[in-house]
This record gives structure tokens, sequence and C-alpha cells, in this order.
């Protein structure tokens, strides 16, 4: 069985999922998000099945670019050859100067880090360049 069913079907006993009659895709009550998505994205919100999670191989985790959100592909039209993913491109495009600054004032403000690196290695995943079909 693929590692994303065992981990939607991890999804399906725990008690915060949407309750039938389901209308659409079964949405996770805590944030909204289809379980499709978690599995795709970032994983359970309560960090239910965060082991298996890390487990996915990262190509597996890659989002089709026609099913890119257009914010997505507004960022891959300014893309480089440098830049793996959109997440290099956001990181490109902010540059280290704004990107210490944010840090900074983020961890002055709510005393924990921003998560930029994480969130660039994520975007990179789910929205690469390299197993993307090239936009039209």
């Amino acid at each position: 069985m693929p590692l994303s069913a065992t981990i939607t079907g991890y999804c399906m006993k725990c008690d915060k999922i949407q309750q039938p009659p389901y209308s659409g895709p079964v949405l996770c009550t805590v944030d909204g998000i289809s379980l499709s998505d978690h599995v795709k994205v970032s994983g359970c919100p309560l960090n239910k099945f965060q082991a298996e999670y890390a487990n996915m191989p990262p190509d597996s985790r890659a989002i089709p670019r026609d099913e890119w959100p257009v914010w997505a592909k507004a960022l891959a039209l300014v893309s480089t050859d440098a830049d793996k993913g959109i997440g290099d491109t956001v990181a490109r495009a902010i540059g280290p100067k704004c990107s210490a600054a944010f840090k900074s004032w983020h961890m002055t403000v709510f005393g924990k880090s921003c998560g930029c690196k994480a969130r660039q290695s994520e975007w990179n995943q789910l929205y690469p360049y390299s197993t993307s079909p090239s936009a039209p």
C-alpha cells in the first residue's frame, strides 16, 4: 500500500475530520485543508503522523504544474536556471538583506524562527521546476 494511502488512513480514524455526508474532498476540521493536501503539503496539523510523512520521498510530494496555484505559476515566470523550485525563486526575490531583517523582526515579535528555510525547502519539493511540465 502506498505511504500516502497509509497516512490518509490515519486521517480517516481521527476525530478531527469532517463528518459525513461529504460534498467534496474530506476536510480536516483543524485547518480546513483536504486530507489529500495534508499528505502532499505538510502532514497533520496535530503532528499525528509526522514520522510517516518524513519518510515520503520528496518527488511524491510534487504537485503537477497544471495544478499549481496562481501565485506559484506567476513566480515561476521569474525563475532562473539556478532555481530548483518556487522556494528558491522566492528566496532569491526577497534577497538576503530583506530576509535577514524579516527573520530578526519575526524572532523579536513572535519569539520563534519564521521557518523560512523549511518553507523554502517545502516549496521546492511541492513546486519543483525539474519534474513539472513547462508552463503554457
